[in-house]
């Protein structure tokens, strides 16, 4: 015959316990774990209340599984934040107004050919025409 040890928690543990934990066990004798009880451990993990293993040990868990734990619900968080529909600003479309005309000042120019140097002072429709006829 087995004695089976139960180690009642020190008087320093029991304001770390957290009411309901195990819902139910298993016919292998595993627990089935309530999950508001698991998000009450995880957040006294994450505001640092005590240690992870001094939290699982007042609470007869193991560490590892609460490590567990902490990390899948940090997964579950970065999961939820990317789903979560990006927030878009509203964009008012009124009438706008007439632009003002641009006026472009002549510009100098200066183009090199085989026989010599052309200068001149074209704004940009002329600018466009001798570009035009250079590039036939």
């Amino acid at each position: 015959m087995m004695n089976e040890v139960v180690r009642e928690p020190a008087p320093e543990d029991t304001r770390l316990r957290v009411a309901g934990l195990v819902m139910s066990r298993k016919a292998d004798g595993r627990a089935n774990y309530s999950k508001p009880s698991k998000a009450a451990l995880v957040e006294m993990v994450r505001s640092a209340v005590a240690s992870r293993p001094v939290l699982a040990r007042a609470n007869g868990i193991n560490a590892n599984m609460l490590a567990k734990w902490v990390k899948d619900s940090s997964r579950s968080r970065v999961a939820k934040r990317a789903a979560a529909k990006p927030k878009l600003m509203p964009v008012v479309v009124g009438q706008s107004a007439a632009k003002p005309a641009v006026v472009l000042q002549p510009v100098p120019c200066e183009v090199v050919l085989v026989r010599g140097t052309l200068r001149m002072s074209l704004d940009a429709q002329g600018l466009r025409q001798v570009i035009d006829a250079l590039s036939r």
